[in-house]
């Protein structure tokens, strides 16, 4: 049940193919493309995707294998601290409001609520061949794809077709220990697997940081998105020389440091260097 994809080597044998134009169908007789392609975006993607490796989920026996899960959180709900994700995911602690005024990311502290439901768009690609024609490339161009760990993102990368994965648009990734191989790994797969990448928001929340250059430079490969934005929850360490870091010279991306504890906000102006600091 639900939707599942599979690390497993994909069978050898492929079987020759061949699409109806299901003209008997009111469905594609009477109704003109686009208000279909409309229909098939509404119940494909009226809601984000979490995509999880299932040993980090309930789904343990599911080994090798990514699922997507339905979020059921606000959009405007920081997306580290998703209760989608689960109790045993690492949340900032505390209340903070990021730059981003009305459509601000934000962190409460509300209990922990679960819809752990799997997303189940198998039944309408297997409808007919050219639903599946039709649906498809939706899946991938008009969904928000959330992620909680780098290695998701590198696994993830190896369940799709490289025609797939370059159709998505928009991405989020919360995470707590950014830099490592694992890091720099997946900072490749961003920049090279995702052509057609438009919109990435990264969270991130270490407890220490000492030196962010250790995983900034790494983000500057990826330069094919209009709207980037890193946010650093800020550790109980950072370097106090931060604005001196060099990945933030010519960052392709906005940068922003949220203070949860003192409900302040540090942040790098755009196309400037300057810094700003406002307090509550």
């Amino acid at each position: 049940h639900g939707w599942r994809l599979s690390l497993s080597k994909l069978s050898r044998r492929r079987e020759k193919q061949c699409t109806f134009q299901q003209t008997q169908s009111p469905l594609f007789e009477c109704l003109p493309t686009e208000v279909r392609l409309l229909i098939w975006e509404h119940y494909l993607c009226s809601r984000r995707l979490h995509i999880v490796r299932s040993n980090q989920y309930k789904w343990k026996r599911l080994q090798k294998q990514i699922v997507g899960v339905l979020c059921s959180e606000p959009r405007n709900f920081c997306p580290c601290s998703h209760h989608c994700w689960g109790p045993l995911a690492r949340r900032p602690a505390g209340n903070c409001i990021t730059h981003m005024n009305c459509e601000s990311y934000y962190h409460e502290g509300s209990e922990w609520r679960f819809d752990t439901r799997r997303v189940n768009s198998v039944p309408l690609l297997q409808t007919c061949r050219r639903v599946y024609s039709e649906a498809i490339d939706i899946i991938f161009q008009k969904n928000t794809f959330l992620f909680n760990h780098t290695d998701t993102i590198i696994d993830f990368s190896h369940t799709l077709l490289p025609h797939r994965i370059s159709l998505i648009r928009t991405l989020q990734l919360s995470f707590p220990d950014p830099g490592g191989p694992s890091w720099n790994r997946c900072c490749q797969v961003l920049a090279t697997k995702l052509p057609g990448l438009k919109t990435l928001t990264i969270h991130l929340y270490p407890h220490v940081t000492n030196r962010l250059d250790d995983w900034l430079i790494s983000l500057h490969q990826i330069q094919q998105p209009t709207v980037f934005e890193v946010l650093l929850i800020k550790p109980w360490y950072l370097d106090p020389q931060w604005e001196k870091s060099t990945g933030l010279v010519d960052a392709p991306f906005q940068f922003s440091i949220v203070d949860v504890q003192r409900g302040s906000l540090l942040k790098t102006k755009e196309k400037e260097s300057e810094f700003a600091i406002e307090t509550s």
